[in-house]
C-alpha cells in the first residue's frame, strides 16, 4: 500500500451507522489525558496503556477508525504492535508518537504506512498535529467536505478566507499558507483575522476543531426532527 503524503487529505470509510473510534495507545498519564482531551472532542476514544491492552481492543471486533500509538510502552514497542496488526488492518490510519529523534523509528514508521511525529510540550502544536490526523479519519469524505463548504457559507467567508480554512484543515501549516496561496504573509494575516472574527473563533486550531466536530456529528434525519 502506498503511503499518503504527510499533508494529504485522506479518509478511511467506516461502516455506515457506526461511530468511528480512535484508539490511543499511551502509557504516560499526562500525555494520555491531553490526547484524550483533543481527540475526545472529535470522536469516541478507546485508551490503552500497554501493547497487550491495545491488542485486546483491536481483536475485539470493535470498529477502529484510527490509532495514535506511542513507541515506548511498558510491555513492548509500539512499532512492533503496528507491524503485527498491519496485515489485518492494512488501511488503518496510524499516527506514531515518540519523545526521541531516531531515524530508525522514522524509517520503520514510513514502511508501516504510518505518520510519525515527535512529542512536544507545546500544547497548541500537539493539538494541531492530532487535529490534522483525526481529520484523516473522518468517516465520510463527502460529508466532511460538505460540512467545510457549508461552514464557510454560513459565516459568509470570502473566497480567500475559505482558502485559508480549507488549506489549514487539510494539513497546510500556518507558516505555509502564504506560499500555498501565492500571497504575502500580511495578506494571510488579514484573511485569518477576518475569518476568525466572522466565526467567533480564537485561533485556526479552534476553528478546525469546530468544523471537525460538525463533520463527525451524525446527520439529523427527518424522524429525529419530528
Amino acid at each position: 500500500m502506498n503511503r499518503p503524503a504527510p499533508d494529504s487529505f485522506t479518509f478511511r470509510l467506516v461502516a455506515q451507522g457506526e461511530e468511528p473510534v480512535v484508539l490511543i495507545v499511551e502509557d504516560q498519564r499526562a500525555m494520555a489525558r491531553a490526547l484524550r482531551q483533543y481527540v475526545g472532542a472529535l470522536a469516541p476514544v478507546r485508551l490503552a496503556e500497554t501493547v497487550s491492552q491495545a491488542r485486546d481492543i483491536l481483536e475485539s471486533g470493535e470498529e477502529i477508525a484510527a490509532a495514535i500509538v506511542d513507541v515506548s510502552l511498558p510491555d513492548g514497542n509500539g512499532l512492533d504492535l503496528i507491524a503485527a496488526v498491519r496485515p489485518r488492518f492494512p488501511l488503518l490510519p496510524v499516527l506514531v508518537l515518540t519523545g526521541r529523534d531516531a531515524w530508525d523509528d522514522v524509517n520503520r514508521a514510513f514502511t508501516l504506512s504510518a505518520r510519525y511525529v515527535r512529542k512536544t510540550r507545546d500544547a497548541s502544536a500537539l493539538a494541531r498535529m492530532v487535529t490534522s490526523f483525526v481529520l484523516a479519519s473522518v468517516p465520510d469524505v463527502e460529508r466532511a467536505l460538505l460540512v467545510v463548504n457549508e461552514f464557510c457559507e454560513r459565516f459568509d467567508l470570502s473566497a480567500r478566507q475559505r482558502d485559508v480554512v480549507r488549506l489549514y484543515i487539510q494539513g497546510c501549516p500556518r507558516d505555509g499558507l502564504a506560499d500555498a496561496m501565492h500571497v504575502s504573509e500580511n495578506t494571510v494575516k488579514t484573511h485569518v483575522r477576518e475569518a476568525l472574527r466572522k466565526c467567533s473563533s480564537s485561533s485556526l486550531d479552534s476553528l478546525c476543531r469546530q468544523i471537525l466536530q460538525e463533520s463527525i456529528r451524525p446527520p439529523v434525519t427527518d424522524s429525529a426532527r419530528e
